[in-house]
C-alpha cells in the first residue's frame, strides 16, 4: 500500500509540475501574441485604414509633388538668369547628382 501511495504521489507531483510548466508556456505565448498584435497594429497604422490610399499611391503622390516643386524652382531661377545647368552648387560635379535632378536640359 505504501508503494502505491508513493507512486500516486510521484505521478501527482509530475502532473503538477507539467501543469506549472504548461501554465508558464501559456503565459509566454500570450506575451508573444500581444507583442505580435502590437506590431500588426503599428503596421496597420502605417499603411492606413481600409479604403485609404495604398503606400504605392502615397509615394506616387509625393513623387508628383517633388516634380512640381522642381519645375517651380527652375521657373523661378530662369528670370534671374540661372539655367538648369547652373543648378549645381560650388564644389559639386555631375557625378554628385546620380538621379539627374541637376542635369542640364537638352534644347533642340
Amino acid at each position: 500500500m505504501a508503494e502505491e501511495t508513493k507512486t500516486l504521489e510521484t505521478e501527482a507531483f509530475r502532473a503538477g509540475r507539467t501543469l506549472a510548466e504548461q501554465g508558464q508556456q501559456l503565459v509566454e505565448i500570450r506575451e508573444e501574441q500581444s507583442a505580435a498584435f502590437g506590431y500588426i497594429d503599428s503596421l496597420a497604422n502605417a499603411v492606413g485604414a481600409p479604403g485609404e490610399r495604398t503606400i504605392t499611391q502615397r509615394l506616387d503622390g509625393i513623387d508628383q509633388q517633388l516634380d512640381g516643386i522642381e519645375r517651380i524652382l527652375f521657373a523661378l531661377a530662369r528670370p534671374q538668369g540661372i539655367g538648369p545647368d547652373a543648378a549645381t552648387c560650388p564644389g559639386t560635379s555631375s557625378h554628385d547628382d546620380p538621379v539627374g535632378v541637376l542635369a542640364p536640359e537638352h534644347s533642340s
